[in-house]
């Protein structure tokens, strides 16, 4: 390899390991001193504990009537369970607080800088990818989803995966990524097969 190749290559590894630094400040560093919003965040905090509540073994379905909520008897399973057994284990380890139940979306979030990167570095350039990382993680909605606690950037990471598995001819494993967006939140995870 030439000189001025491994220098290009060791100044856009540094520019991506600053990018990820820079968003994993932006995600966690005062994450544990703000509360949960009385939104989605509040409800998916408590559901993660309900999920883990019977220990190892899953309880389906999620109840919400003890919380005051408007599901009843027939439980809540509007959203995945596998995101609410694997944050209710982290809220267990760390114990529940708004930090534990904002850690799992928080590193999804980091997670779907990188990947934004990456595709960036599939698609044109490994610069373009850095820019694009870059916008991503100064975009307001963004960082107050990832925040917040919310699901559409857990949801992103799936589709950017799954774009990411297709630009590099693997159609199988990117159908099981959209295939996991959907079943982590909607079936806009299903973004990649339109286009």
């Amino acid at each position: 390899m030439s000189q001025p190749f491994k220098a290009a290559c060791s100044d856009i590894f540094f520019a991506a390991l600053a990018l990820f630094c820079f968003s994993m400040a932006v995600f966690m560093a005062k994450a544990d001193r703000t509360t949960l919003p009385a939104t989605d965040a509040a409800t998916h905090a408590a559901l993660s504990m309900s999920a883990t509540s019977n220990g190892l073994i899953p309880k389906l379905p999620l109840e919400q009537e003890s919380l005051g909520g408007h599901w009843g008897k027939n439980g809540y399973n509007d959203h995945p369970f596998v995101f609410f057994y694997l944050s209710g284990w982290v809220m267990r380890v760390f114990g529940p607080s708004a930090w534990s139940a904002k850690l799992v979306p928080c590193l999804m979030s980091v997670v779907c800088v990188m990947l934004t990167v990456w595709l960036g570095r599939i698609l044109g350039s490994a610069l373009l990818g850095i820019f694009s990382g870059l916008v991503l993680v100064l975009t307001r909605e963004f960082i107050i989803n990832g925040l917040n606690g919310h699901l559409d950037n857990v949801m992103s990471v799936f589709i950017l995966g799954s774009f990411i598995l297709w630009a590099k001819r693997k159609p199988h494993l990117a159908g099981v990524c959209a295939g996991l967006g959907m079943w982590f939140k909607t079936p806009v995870a299903l973004l990649l097969f339109p286009v």
